[in-house]
C-alpha cells in the first residue's frame, strides 16, 4: 500500500476521534474563546419559582438575558453544584426522543453533564440571537485568524461540534463540523491573537507592526469590528510585538518586539501601567501571563526569565540554552502539571530544555528531539503543555507534525528522546495537491479533553484529533 493508505489503515487504532476540516485560508492563531474548563454553568427559573443551585461567590457578574418568561443567568465562575431548569415549553430545544423520556412536570432540572447530549445543534441556526447566544456559550468556541499580506484576512470565531464540547463521549451526534459564530477582515496579516477574558475583546497583532488592533464580537450581530488600535512605536518594518493578556477587573495588554520595549497597556484608558525601562534590544519570540502580577518572557537567542510586574525590572533569568546552538531561535511555554519541570523551552533545532522555575540557572534536563530537519519557519515553532495530562507536552513547526512526548522520565544533557505520538495526518491528508507537504502553523490542546488536540496546517486544513496512548495499552 501507498503510505497515505498504510496511515488511514493505521489512524483507526492511533486515534479515539478524529476531524479534518478545511479554512478559507491558513492560519497561525487557534485561540480559545469562553469558559476554559467544564461547560460554563448555567441557571434557568421562572419569575415565580426559587434558584435551583447554591449560593453565588463573590466577585462574579453574572450576564442576565430575558426571554419568554425565563430568567437566565450565565456565569463561567459558578459552582459544579448548579443545575439546568427548564419549564415545559421549552422542551423543543431538545431531541424529540429526549422530550418523550422527560416525566411531565411543570419544571424541570437537568445536570449539566446531560445538557450538551440533550440539545438538537439543528435548532440553534433558527432561534433569536439572544437565546442563540447563550446556548452558544454552552459550548467552548476557537478564533483563527488569516495571515497572508497584501489582502484581507478573515477573523473568524468558530463554534466546535457537539462532540468535541462535551467531556465524556456520548454518543453519536449529526452535527460533526465547526460553525461560524462571527467574523470580521482584518486589513494586515495577523501572527498573533488574545481573547480578553470575560469581555467580548479580541487583540490582534502583525505586520506591520506599528500597532496593535482590538476588536470586539458584536451582541446583536455575527460581526467582529474593529474598536481601536494600541500604538506601540515599533521602528522596525519587518517586527511584529508578542503578547499576552493580564485579565482582571481593569485588562491589560502585555506587549513588545524587544526586552527594551516591553510594557503593559491598559486596554481601557491605554495608559501605560508597567514598562521594562531598559535599553536591551534583545527580540522577544514569545510572552505568557502567569498571574495577576506576573509574566514570563523567551527571547529568539533562548534567554528566558520571569518578572514580577510589582517591582522595577529585576527578572528571575535563565541558563541560556541556545548559546551552544549557532543561529538557533527558541520559544517557551510555562505550564507543565504534575510533579517535575513546569517550564519547556524549545529550540528551532529541536533542542528541548526544562527547567524549574525555582531555579533557572541549571536546566533539569536538555533533549533533541527527533525532528526531520530544523525548522523551516522558527516564527512557527510551538511548544505547548498538556492541561490535562501530568508530565505531557506536544511540539510543532519543524514539518507537517505534531509530537507529544511524556517528559516523566527526562534527564541530564544531551540525550535523544522519542515521541509518544506523532499527528501525521496534515502531511497524509493534503489534498490541496501542494508540490512539498504542508508544514503545521500551530496547536493548541482541548482545554477540558486530556488526550485532544487541534492542529493547522499552511495548507488551510485544521484537525482535531482525539490520539491513543498505545505504550499505556499494553
Amino acid at each position: 500500500m501507498e503510505p497515505a493508505e498504510d496511515w488511514l489503515v493505521e489512524s483507526l487504532r492511533l486515534y479515539q476521534d478524529f476531524h479534518a476540516f478545511d479554512l478559507s485560508g491558513a492560519t497561525r492563531v487557534l485561540e480559545w474563546i469562553g469558559d476554559k474548563g467544564d461547560v460554563p454553568c448555567l441557571a434557568l427559573k421562572n419569575h415565580s419559582s426559587s434558584w435551583n443551585s447554591g449560593a453565588q461567590p463573590r466577585g462574579t457578574q453574572p450576564l442576565f438575558w430575558e426571554l419568554e418568561g425565563l430568567l437566565v443567568t450565565c456565569s463561567n465562575f459558578m459552582p459544579r453544584q448548579h443545575y439546568i431548569s427548564l419549564m415545559k415549553k421549552d422542551l423543543d430545544l431538545f431531541h424529540p426522543s429526549v422530550q418523550g423520556c422527560i416525566p411531565m412536570a411543570e419544571e424541570f432540572v437537568f445536570a449539566l453533564g446531560d445538557l450538551a447530549e440533550c440539545l438538537d445543534p439543528a435548532v440553534v441556526q433558527n432561534l433569536s440571537s439572544t437565546l442563540s447566544q447563550l446556548i452558544l456559550l454552552l459550548f467552548p468556541g476557537i478564533l483563527v485568524a488569516g495571515y497572508e499580506s497584501l489582502k484581507k484576512n478573515e477573523i473568524l470565531h468558530l463554534i466546535l461540534p457537539l462532540r468535541l464540547s462535551v467531556k465524556e463521549n456520548q454518543g453519536l451526534f449529526p452535527e460533526r463540523d465547526f460553525k461560524v459564530r462571527h467574523g470580521g477582515f482584518s486589513d494586515r496579516s495577523v501572527f498573533d491573537l488574545k481573547y480578553v477574558p470575560d469581555t467580548r475583546l479580541l487583540v490582534t497583532s502583525g505586520l506591520p507592526g506599528c500597532y496593535l488592533q482590538v476588536w470586539q464580537v458584536a451582541e446583536d450581530s455575527d460581526v467582529i469590528k474593529a474598536v481601536s488600535t494600541i500604538d506601540v512605536h515599533e521602528k522596525e518594518g519587518r517586527l511584529w510585538p508578542r503578547m499576552a493578556i493580564f485579565s482582571s477587573a481593569a485588562p491589560g495588554v502585555l506587549h513588545g518586539a524587544r526586552l527594551s520595549s516591553l510594557k503593559v497597556v491598559d486596554l481601557e484608558s491605554q495608559k501605560t501601567t508597567y514598562s521594562s525601562g531598559i535599553s536591551d534590544d534583545e527580540l522577544l519570540s514569545s510572552l505568557q501571563v502567569l498571574d495577576a502580577d506576573t509574566f514570563a518572557f523567551c527571547c529568539t537567542s533562548g534567554r528566558l526569565g520571569l518578572v514580577d510586574t510589582r517591582q522595577k525590572w529585576t527578572p528571575s533569568e535563565n541558563f541560556r540554552p541556545g548559546s551552544g546552538s549557532a543561529g538557533g531561535r527558541w520559544c517557551a511555554e510555562a505550564g507543565g502539571r504534575g510533579p517535575g519541570p513546569s517550564i519547556a523551552s524549545l529550540g528551532s533545532d529541536g533542542q528541548l530544555c526544562l527547567l524549574d522555575p525555582r531555579d533557572l540557572c541549571q536546566p533539569v534536563s536538555l533533549v533533541q528531539c527527533p525532528v526531520s530537519m530544523p525548522s523551516p519557519d522558527p516564527e512557527l515553532l510551538r511548544v505547548t503543555w498538556a492541561p490535562g495530562l501530568d508530565n505531557c507536552l506536544a511540539i510543532s513547526g519543524f514539518d507537517g507534525t505534531v509530537q507529544v512526548y511524556d517528559v516523566t522520565s527526562w534527564g541530564g544533557m544531551g540525550r535523544q528522546v522519542e515521541p509518544l505520538f506523532t499527528h501525521k495526518g496534515h502531511i497524509f491528508l493534503d489534498g490541496n495537491g501542494m508540490d512539498t507537504a504542508p508544514l503545521v502553523t500551530t496547536h493548541t490542546w482541548h482545554p477540558c479533553k486530556p488526550r485532544t488536540l487541534l492542529s493547522a496546517a499552511s495548507d488551510a486544513s485544521l484537525h482535531v484529533w482525539d490520539w491513543v496512548d498505545l505504550h499505556a495499552a499494553r
